[in-house]
């Protein structure tokens, strides 16, 4: 069963049943905070037993559960610690360097090949070789090349632009469905714009000294603004060594 299929189980079973017990696929102790109050008993106690009978009730627990419980991102396994719990549960997953090659990975390479595309692009104007996409139902909406240097302007860096793009082509005032992708771990202020719009994953391809993921400034990863909502998936060292590859090109030629 998947995971939404799991949940419509364990929401038929009576509540004595289910009681300091979470469905196979989230992180108990995210699914026990979520349920503290009854949130999702109240909202669809009357829908439990028909739920798999009917595509409205089913879509309704689906949008449900996307929104309101941080462990269903768990069971994707790309990241190594629950973002509400920070991992101090049996959490289930399965780290990502122990995954076969799968649909999910390929997916990340195909995007990061063309980041570094972009990146070249930014290169050959001078700029540090970063390239970004924002992709949301595995269409890209926007997409850019760093600009900083060329512009003479430090705010276009290629993150910033990419979400620019994306907003532009969208019409959106958020990006929660959206997953951006980046040569390089973005900068405190892309990150911060990132955390603004909320995106939901961020994947990218080398670290940084300045990142705000793992630099001592981790604007990706706080809690402490309610506004910006749960921090963002984040998935890094896809395709590394090519990403490396365009940084040191870059010190070279400067």
């Amino acid at each position: 069963m998947d995971l939404i299929e799991n949940i419509v189980h364990f929401f038929k079973k009576p509540k004595e049943e289910t009681e300091d017990t979470s469905p196979e696929g989230t992180c108990p102790v995210c699914w026990g905070y979520q349920e503290y109050d009854h949130k999702i008993r109240q909202l669809f106690k009357d829908k439990q037993i028909d739920v798999n009978n009917h595509q409205y009730n089913y879509m309704k627990i689906q949008k449900f559960m996307v929104k309101y419980i941080d462990g269903i991102r768990l069971k994707q396994g790309d990241i190594k610690e629950c973002p509400t719990c920070g991992g101090k549960s049996n959490l289930h997953y399965t780290p990502i360097e122990e995954q076969p090659q799968s649909k999910t990975e390929s997916i990340h390479i195909k995007y990061m090949k063309q980041c570094i595309a972009l990146a070249k692009t930014a290169m050959a104007n001078e700029n540090f070789p970063v390239g970004a996409l924002v992709v949301q139902n595995n269409r890209v909406i926007g997409k850019a090349s760093e600009a900083g240097k060329s512009s003479n302007d430090v705010t276009k860096h290629a993150e910033i632009e990419a979400i620019k793009d994306a907003l532009k082509n969208t019409g959106s005032e958020k990006l929660e469905d959206c997953d951006l992708y980046t040569t390089h771990e973005p900068c405190i202020m892309c990150s911060y714009v990132i955390r603004h719009y909320r995106l939901r994953t961020v994947i990218y391809g080398t670290e940084g000294d300045q990142g705000g993921i793992t630099s001592d400034l981790k604007v990706m990863l706080t809690t402490n603004f309610l506004a910006w909502g749960k921090p963002p998936i984040i998935i890094g060292n896809i395709l590394e060594q090519e990403c490396k590859e365009l940084s040191n090109d870059y010190f070279k030629l400067n």
